[in-house]
């Protein structure tokens, strides 16, 4: 995991290009929030923090609704793109952006109606005061959202090569996989189940959020788009993704190296532009009128 400072300095080092590489189109944000809305989520006269809400990306099509949005990120440069993106908005009465962190909300106890984390937990050491956090902000029948798209670029082919080249330098990561794997397993049986039950809310942001909740609910949103594999590579090769962070450099060349060679290897197929799969994920956490903190 990413340390807390190298995360503030890592977002604002990649602040210009956030939205480029992680863009989600329009109409998907719009079939989004719809979704909400279609589940019996009343978005309209709703207060609702954006708990890492970055450089905005997500949220035009929010603020279509009759809110008061409460924009929250770590990264100061990623806020001024933010602020400069909705200077001339018509709705920027509507939005707030404050600097500060998740895991300690700068805001009392059941302030708001709606809590939204798009790509947040997966970067947080300590998710579970997150979480709590969340708990401690949100009013009686509160509702957390959570959800959000990777980078296009990670669903390429090019992607996939390469974190299959890196797992070669993260023989932890696999052993945990493995041991996540058979944690669930046991479960999955009244044997075992409370002797399982601890860890795997120490490893597994939604199995402990689950046992908070009177009810969870899943969806997603599917699409295609094309990729070009250039551009892929570039981005693997400036390091613009999150989960390479944590790979040393001098790996990070190696890695790169090897890939270079795979790609210019005609047997391997690689095309000069790739059609993927993407995936917009959606968790819909119900809190009763009380909720307590672990």
């Amino acid at each position: 995991m990413v340390k807390e400072s190298e995360l503030y300095e890592s977002f604002d080092n990649i602040a210009d290009i956030y939205d480029e590489t992680r863009a989600i189109p329009d109409r998907i944000l719009k079939e989004f929030y719809e979704k909400l809305i279609k589940k019996g989520i009343n978005l309209n006269n709703s207060i609702i923090l954006d708990g890492g809400i970055g450089t905005g990306r997500t949220i035009l099509p929010l603020l279509e609704y009759d809110i008061k949005l409460i924009g929250l990120d770590i990264s100061i440069e990623m806020l001024k793109i933010s602020r400069n993106k909705y200077s001339v908005s018509k709705n920027t009465k509507k939005l707030t952006l404050i600097l500060g962190d998740i895991t300690n909300i700068p805001f009392k106890e059941c302030s708001f109606d709606i809590v939204v984390l798009i790509q947040v937990l997966h970067l947080i050491k300590n998710w579970k005061e997150a979480i709590n956090e969340v708990m401690r902000v949100l009013k009686p029948n509160g509702i957390l959202i959570m959800g959000g798209s990777t980078s296009p670029a990670l669903a390429s082919k090019v992607t996939k090569k390469y974190i299959k080249l890196s797992s070669k330098f993260g023989i932890g990561e696999k052993f945990k996989s493995k041991f996540l794997n058979l944690l669930y397993l046991l479960n999955k049986s009244r044997y075992t189940r409370n002797l399982v039950k601890p860890i795997l809310e120490s490893y597994d942001p939604e199995f402990y959020l689950n046992n908070l909740t009177i009810s969870m609910e899943k969806d997603e949103i599917i699409w295609t788009e094309n990729i070009k594999t250039y551009d892929v590579f570039k981005r693997l090769n400036n390091r613009y993704h999150t989960f390479q962070w944590e790979i040393p450099i001098k790996k990070h060349k190696k890695i790169m190296f090897i890939l270079k060679k795979w790609i210019d290897d005609k047997k391997n197929q690689v095309t000069s532009q790739e059609k993927i799969l993407r995936r917009f994920s959606i968790t819909i956490a119900h809190f009763g009128e009380i909720h307590e903190n672990k």
